[in-house]
């Protein structure tokens, strides 16, 4: 039986710090939405709408919130 690993806020924050996005891992997801749409130029935020839009594809192991967080990013 193959379990599945649940794409939580700690994940959430950790990918955008891998991709070198300037959020804390004391933020929240909205928080880091909100830093990335008051801090990114176009080009990193296209990037990250495809990433998001990547993510999105697998519903049932995203945590709601993160699941929120990744449905404005794609906007």
């Amino acid at each position: 039986m193959m379990l599945a690993d649940l794409f939580d806020e700690d994940d959430f924050r950790d990918s955008l710090i891998k991709m070198g996005v300037g959020v804390s891992s004391n933020m929240s997801v909205l928080e880091c939405v909100a830093f990335i749409n008051e801090n990114s130029d176009a080009k990193v935020r296209l990037t990250l709408k495809v990433w998001a839009q990547e993510r999105l594809m697998e519903p049932g192991l995203l945590q709601p919130e993160v699941k929120e967080a990744l449905e404005i990013l794609c906007e």
